[in-house]
């Protein structure tokens, strides 16, 4: 018999066997949060949010959104260059000058946008 393949049968199983016993340890290496545990939320149930106009109210808004372990803000947009950067520094979210660049950019991640504009 001519042997084109140099992997045994024996040998296939073992290796077969070890792929499936490693597989079955990934579950284990999951982050919490991923599954929702407690003290996490998974993603599933996040609440992601952009935030229009940085002012006091849009300010308070967005921080009384944030008191939720589910609400995520992803991006913040005003009109002042600098209360854009200092607010996406503190919530690590991505910032904008422009709000129709934001939506455009971020409306596929984002459930919902905040804004508020002064009266």
């Amino acid at each position: 018999m001519n042997r084109t393949s140099g992997t045994t049968r024996r040998e296939f199983l073992r290796r077969a066997s070890a792929a499936a016993i490693g597989a079955a340890g990934i579950p284990f290496f999951v982050p919490a949060s991923v599954l929702g545990r407690p003290g996490s939320v998974a993603p599933s149930d996040r609440i992601v949010i952009g935030c229009i106009g940085l002012g006091s109210m849009g300010t308070a808004n967005m921080l009384s959104f944030l008191e939720k372990p589910e609400a995520q803000i992803v991006a913040v947009c005003d009109l002042d260059k600098g209360r854009a950067q200092a607010a996406g520094q503190e919530f690590g979210a991505r910032t904008y000058t422009d709000y129709a660049k934001m939506i455009a950019d971020e409306e596929k991640q984002m459930d919902f946008s905040l804004s508020e504009r002064p009266s």
